[in-house]
Parts: structure tokens; C-alpha cells; sequence
């Protein structure tokens, strides 16, 4: 218990210091290499960077094992049928081996070619520390976009800068189209204050409640009318369980900026805490007819429904459209269980299962699940305690008893001597 505590205590001050370091750099100023300069040449096998040049280029770096970089490139398939064919060069660079790569691009079904940097060249040059990673490069050479982990509006991103240097879009309509609010791109100093309203909503999640809040407060003190902020503000609110407060956010936002689905499922899950169904569901409405995510539709409409059955029904509709998303971890072992609870007409084991399932994934969405957090925060960590040591290896009693050779299972691949 000793050992976990100073585990936890550890990691903590690790992340604070990270998350510090992060903020003091921004978003856009991660290294020397910012946007607007010319990105480095790499040669990795034999690929030259240099072969491409006079070509528009994407350039990402990312991790085969993070959820996070398959979610990139899953929004970067339709970016790709649409300019690869254009001349325009996808390229992604892991620091795995060459067979994890080319896994990875069987699995993720990746069009484009993936390349190991097991020297992790590219990398250096680039200065990535931060995974996944996306460059978005003109045809000079200039870095243009860069873009760390996933925010949101990542596919929207990629297509307008690919959009403009392709010749389809002046800049100003770019820049229109990515920030309707002002009409202009977002600024370095403004990107670094939306990585920062997301960590403060991490930092929550994680217990650090009121760094979180003191991280919300010096951005809503700087851009009181920036445009994520609403969200983030109205998730802060929901958190806190000041739902009116955030039900007030969320109406602001969807008033200023009606075709925004996210708005409308705020005030949905406000309108649910506040126990104002008939609003939750007009609400529900409006957010599917703006192009809403239906898996989160169908969870939101089972949280409102009084009937056992018909809560299964959504859940489980839900549970259809993510079932790629419900493979591994936690997620695949609640809703596993929901299914076996489903089979045993268990009805409200399945939708507690079903629920926590949808939950785990739900947790980093636009709208948080307020009602949720706490109560899967521990469900994750109970999970988390309960799953085998793999690196432990068993106690032997008595090792002259038996050789290691004896103790082999039949089938077990042989142990390199």
C-alpha cells in the first residue's frame, strides 16, 4: 500500500511538472521549430524527405499502441482519398520497429506509407515529444500547421490548410472557416489556451480540482468570449454541479453559434441534471439534427427513458456503433459483462454494465457525463487493481525439484537460451 501511494505521489508531481512545462511553452511553441519556418530534411531507410519537396506535405508522428494516434489516422482516411490523389504526401513515422509499422497499417487500414525511426532521427529534428504529432507542410518546405495529440476540429483542420495550399481556398477563407467567431486563424498564444482548458479538464478528472480551476480561471480572465471556452466553461459548471450555471453557457453558445451540435448536448445533459426531460429531449433533438454523434445520442436518450427495455435497447444500439472502440481495457470487460447480464435477462445489471461501458469512452468527449466521473474513476481504478501482475513471475518453493525445462506447458513457444 506504502509502495502505490508513493507510486501515485510520484506520478503526480510528474504530471504537474509536465503539464506546467507544457503551458510555459504553449501549444504552438513546443521547440524551436514553430510554425511559419522551414522543416528539417530526414532520411529514414530509404525514404528521403527531399524527394517530396515542391509537394505539399502531412507529417505524423504517433505511438501503435495509443488509442489517441488511431483516432488520427481514422480522421485523416477521407483527408487522404481526397488530396493523396492531388500530389499532396501522407507520411507517418513511429519510433516502433518495421514489423509493428507495417501491423499497424494492416490493422488500421492506412493507405499511405508507415515508416520506423527506430533512432528516432526524424523525430529529434522535429523535436516530438508529444505523441501523436501532425505537420502540415507547404510545398516550400514551410510548416504551416502543427498540430499535437488530437483537439477538436482535427479532420476540419487538416482539410482547410491542405484546402488553401492546394489552391482551392484563399487564406481568409481558411481562416474564416476555422474560426467562424473572429475570422481569423487561431494565434499561437490562442491555441496554448485551448491545450490549456483541456489539461484543466484533466487535471479535474485526476483529483488536482483546484489547479484545474485556477488553470479555467486565467483563461476565461484572458479571452472571456473564446470560442472553447464556452464548452469548457459549461463542462466546469456540469462538473461542479452547478447545472443552471452551465445550462446558461451552453444556451450563450448555441445562440451565437447555431449550427454546432456540441451546444445543444450540453444543454441536454443540463437540462437531465436540472430532472426538465421535456427540455432534455427537445434539446436531444436539436443535437441530432445538427449532425450530433449518434452513439452519444442513443446513450443520452437511454439516461432520459423510464423503461428498463427501452434503456437496454439504446444502450446496446450504442454499444453496435462503438464496437470497435469497445475491443480492449476496461471498456470491453463492462460491456462484456453487459452483454452476459443481457443473455441472463438481467435487465439492470446489463444497463449498469452497458452504461459504464459507454462511459469509459464517453469520459473524454466534448460534453462530459456528469453524473458519471466519480463513480468511474473508482470502477477504473478497481479494474485496474484487479487485472493480473504479468510481469510478476511465480514463486518457486522448491527449484531442485523440478528443472525449468519440466515446468513448460505443452505448446509454449521455446525460451531463447
Amino acid at each position: 500500500m506504502l509502495y502505490s501511494t508513493n507510486c501515485f505521489m510520484t506520478y503526480s508531481i510528474l504530471f504537474i511538472m509536465c503539464f506546467c512545462f507544457l503551458s510555459a511553452q504553449g501549444v504552438g511553441d513546443l521547440g524551436d521549430l514553430k510554425e511559419g519556418q522551414k522543416v528539417p530534411e530526414f532520411q529514414i531507410g530509404d525514404y528521403k524527405s527531399s524527394a517530396d519537396q515542391g509537394k505539399p506535405r502531412v507529417i505524423i508522428f504517433f505511438k501503435a499502441e495509443q488509442p489517441i494516434s488511431e483516432q488520427v489516422f481514422k480522421l485523416l482516411a477521407d483527408v487522404y482519398a481526397k488530396f493523396g490523389k492531388r500530389g499532396v504526401v501522407f507520411i507517418g513515422i513511429t519510433d516502433e520497429d518495421t514489423a509493428t509499422a507495417q501491423k499497424t497499417a494492416k490493422t488500421w487500414n492506412i493507405a499511405f506509407p508507415l515508416l520506423s525511426d527506430k533512432e528516432r532521427s526524424a523525430f529529434n529534428k522535429f523535436e516530438v515529444f508529444v505523441l501523436p504529432s501532425t505537420f502540415v507542410v507547404a510545398k516550400d518546405g514551410t510548416l504551416v500547421r502543427y498540430r499535437p495529440i488530437c483537439p477538436n476540429n482535427y479532420e476540419l483542420d487538416v482539410t482547410m490548410h491542405l484546402a488553401w495550399l492546394c489552391g482551392d481556398i484563399s487564406k481568409e477563407e481558411m481562416e474564416k472557416k476555422l474560426n467562424p467567431a473572429t475570422g481569423k486563424n487561431l494565434s499561437e498564444k490562442e491555441r496554448k489556451e485551448v491545450y490549456n482548458l483541456n489539461m484543466a479538464r484533466r487535471l479535474w478528472l485526476r483529483g488536482q480540482k483546484s489547479l484545474a480551476e485556477s488553470v479555467l480561471q486565467k483563461v476565461q480572465k484572458q479571452y472571456p468570449e473564446f470560442l472553447p471556452a464556452f464548452l469548457q466553461t459549461g463542462n466546469w459548471e456540469l462538473l461542479n454541479k452547478r447545472y443552471d450555471k452551465a445550462l446558461t453557457f451552453f444556451q450563450q453558445y448555441s445562440s451565437q453559434f447555431p449550427k454546432e451540435p456540441d451546444p445543444a448536448l450540453g444543454m441536454a445533459v443540463a437540462y437531465r441534471m436540472l430532472n426538465k426531460n421535456k427540455e432534455a429531449i427537445a434539446a436531444l433533438q436539436q443535437y441530432e439534427k445538427l449532425g450530433g454523434r449518434k452513439q452519444r445520442l442513443l446513450y443520452e436518450q437511454a439516461r432520459l427513458s423510464g423503461k428498463e427495455a427501452e434503456q437496454r435497447d439504446y444502450l446496446h444500439k450504442a454499444g453496435d456503433l462503438l464496437h470497435e472502440e469497445l475491443e480492449t481495457g476496461a471498456t470491453h470487460d463492462f460491456y462484456e459483462k453487459g452483454v452476459t447480464a443481457d443473455k441472463a435477462k438481467q435487465l439492470p445489471e446489463a444497463i449498469k454494465y452497458y452504461r459504464q461501458a459507454l462511459e469509459t469512452l464517453f469520459i473524454k468527449d466534448s460534453i462530459v457525463v456528469p453524473d458519471a466521473v466519480d463513480d468511474l474513476s473508482q470502477k477504473l481504478e478497481e479494474h485496474s487493481m484487479t487485472k493480473p501482475d504479468s510481469t510478476k513471475k511465480p514463486e518457486v518453493k522448491n527449484p531442485q525439484v523440478k528443472k525449468p525445462e519440466d515446468t513448460k506447458k505443452p505448446g509454449d513457444p521455446k525460451k531463447s537460451a
